[in-house]
This record gives structure tokens, sequence and C-alpha cells, in this order.
């Protein structure tokens, strides 16, 4: 992925460049330790992207364009491949059958796996369900790190994998907190419903 935008001999230098940051460097050595599990896994998400957005700057001498575009493909591609892993195969019908609090069992187990969803409110329906995510720890921790022009990246993410024909549910959503919304309103619906 990074040779299609950086070429052979400039993904060379960035992978060096990486690897070298990601031995002696911590970026979040400025913060306190991580408050629970959820910071955590967030931590262990952000962490590689923002030392590759330190090497495409400083060692590629990247505009914030070019680093923007590079950084997107691939938090997206990554962001919808874990995405991929961590959510569920649902069935329209078992969904439909489920009663309404194992359903929003489910979905709270699921999205607790991913991290970084620190508050939210959740509610079903028989063909999906709807997701207000009231704090973001990609957005808190980016703003933390005086990084937060990062944190609309890895809202990509859900858009390459939910809108997959393969994904088992498909997304609407109209503002999220790392565009500064007040909220990320998710809205799943079950395909073929």
């Amino acid at each position: 992925m990074l040779r299609s935008h950086l070429g052979l001999g400039r993904t060379a230098v960035a992978l060096a460049g990486l690897g070298r940051r990601q031995l002696f460097a911590d970026p979040f050595s400025g913060l306190p330790a991580p408050a629970d599990t959820g910071e955590w896994l967030t931590r262990r998400q952000l962490g590689p992207v923002v030392l590759l957005e330190d090497t495409l700057v400083q060692d590629l001498a990247m505009t914030s364009s070019e680093v923007l575009v590079v950084l997107g493909d691939v938090i997206g591609t990554v962001g919808a491949r874990l995405l991929g892993r961590r959510f569920p195969l649902l069935h329209p019908d078992a969904w439909a059958a489920a009663e309404p609090t194992a359903r929003e069992q489910l979905a709270r187990r699921v999205f607790a796996r991913l991290g970084n969803i620190a508050a939210a409110d959740v509610s079903t329906s028989d063909t999906g369900l709807s997701l207000d995510v009231r704090a973001c720890r990609f957005v808190d921790l980016l703003h933390r790190l005086g990084r937060p022009h990062l944190g609309s990246l890895f809202c990509e993410a859900d858009a390459v994998f939910f809108e997959n024909a393969d994904a088992p549910v498909s997304l609407i959503r109209t503002t999220t907190l790392a565009r500064g919304g007040p909220r990320c309103d998710f809205r799943f619906r079950l395909r073929g419903v």
C-alpha cells in the first residue's frame, strides 16, 4: 500500500524510519498511563499511525495534504480489516427473532472489543441498530497529542468496511465527533432486510 503512494525507494526509507521510531519512540510518553483496557487498545491502534505521520513528514518531507492521503489509505484499509475480524456475521432472521436486550448486549460487546468507544447509547430494532457515540477515545487521545487532524481518518475505516457489499450491515452516518459534531450517529441496517 505504501509503495503505491511512495514508490519502492521512498517506501524503504519510510519503513526504516517507522521501524526506528517503533523501537525508540513512544508517542504517548507525555501522557499518563492508560486509564483502562479501552484506552490501552486505542493507543495500540493510534501509535503506529502517529509514528508513520512523523516518518512521512520528517524523513520524506511530505506536505500535510500528501500525508493525509497516505494515512487515509492505510487507516481505511487496515481499519476495515480490523472491523472485519471484530464485527460478527449477523443473520437477519436470527437478529429479528432475538430479544431486544440480547441484541443490545451483543452490540455493546462488539463495540467494547473495538476499544475506542468511551460512551455510547445503543438502541436496536428488528432490522438494525443505532449507536450514538458520545465519547471517542481516538478523538480524545488525538486532541491530547495535538493531532486532532488525524481523527476523521479513522472514520474512513468505517466507510471502507461498511460500504463493501460483503459487510454484514450497511452504515449511514451524518455526523462524527472527529469532524466536530456533537456525537457519532451510526445507523446500522442488516443487509437483505
